[in-house]
């Protein structure tokens, strides 16, 4: 009987405390984004830019993440890598619980996605 809470850790692992998603039309892109806030009290920002046609031979742009407590004078800029041609990810941690809003800023356009943290 003490296995089971092991295994039933393993048949439905964690899910993110809290998720948000948004999408902003660039020029030549559409930049998808999702901010997941995660147990461990950091916020997981994945954006991901899609071509609005195939002949676009552009690089996409380096999208610029930060994020802000609401109600606070907390601001965070995590560092963004790429995980791909045209997939990036930043992670903010520790975010202390509470209200945030997460800031995506590419091509002179930004896109702000609130969170809360748990």
């Amino acid at each position: 009987m003490l296995a089971a809470p092991a295994l039933l850790s393993v048949i439905s692992p964690r899910q993110p405390a809290s998720a948000s998603r948004g999408t902003i039309e660039l020029d030549r892109w559409t930049l998808s984004a999702a901010v997941s806030s995660q147990p461990s009290q950091a916020l997981l920002v994945d954006v991901e830019l899609f071509a609005k046609d195939q002949d676009n031979m552009r690089p996409p742009p380096w999208p610029v993440i930060s994020a802000f407590m609401r109600g606070h004078a907390m601001t965070g800029r995590p560092r963004t890598r790429a995980l791909g041609p045209t997939r990036f990810q930043a992670i903010l941690e520790p975010a202390m619980a509470g209200a945030w809003t997460v800031e995506i800023e590419a091509d002179g356009n930004s896109l702000q996605i609130p969170i809360t943290v748990r």
